[in-house]
């Protein structure tokens, strides 16, 4: 075998090279030729003059949902981009194309599509999702602390006082998983489920400063 591989090494290398730079160019071509379907999508005001915005609309996010089944999520991003094209409000657009470039690795592009979504709305349940991308996928939960604490300070409400309390008891930091638990529990002091939650971080924190000493 090593006597076959020595006798036509150079040959092998050739082989190789020819592969990749077919691949190369077969993934160029696929590329360019999506992006051209892109361009050919109908503008809004267009869909909006033939009553076509909903069946558009419809179609995209239909064939998105496929392709990201299907595990093909390059063609699935494509179809959430023409879909955000007709209609860049939609918070479901913006927030499955960051699910799906999750999926494909695609970090920095799924922070930028959760954004978009928070752009149009702060839904507690996207924002979360985003803290998780920032201290899970990408490892930077200095990051998710800043832009969590940012956002709490002008948006003080239960929902976003427990998403906190969440992302923190997510990253073992008791001491604010407890802080956030107490806000949001003194902001609905009938649920006990979470008043129990609060005592448990409270536990778990003291516990957490013990071993410290």
């Amino acid at each position: 075998m090593l006597e076959f591989i020595k006798k036509y090494k150079v040959k092998i290398i050739i082989s190789v090279i020819i592969l990749l730079v077919a691949l190369s160019v077969g993934v160029y071509f696929y590329i360019r030729s999506e992006r051209y379907a892109l361009n050919q999508v109908p503008t809004r005001d267009e869909l909006l003059k033939s009553g076509k915005l909903e069946e558009y609309y419809n179609k995209y996010l239909n064939q998105a949902l496929k392709y990201g089944e299907q595990g093909d999520y390059q063609k699935a991003i494509i179809e959430y981009e023409k879909l955000l094209k007709i209609n860049p409000q939609s918070e479901v657009g913006w927030n499955n194309l960051a699910d799906i470039y999750i999926k494909a690795d695609q970090y920095d592009k799924a922070e930028q599509a959760y954004l978009g979504a928070l752009n149009l709305r702060l839904e507690p349940y996207i924002f979360q999702k985003l803290l998780e991308l920032y201290y899970s996928q990408m490892k930077e939960i200095t990051k998710a602390k800043i832009f969590f604490e940012e956002v709490y300070k002008n948006n003080q409400t239960y929902s976003i006082a427990l998403v906190g309390a969440n992302f923190y008891r997510e990253i073992n930091d008791f001491t604010n998983a407890y802080k956030y638990y107490k806000i949001a529990s003194d902001m609905q002091p009938n649920d006990q489920n979470l008043k129990e939650t609060m005592l448990w971080a409270k536990k778990k924190m003291e516990e957490q400063k013990f071993k410290i000493q």
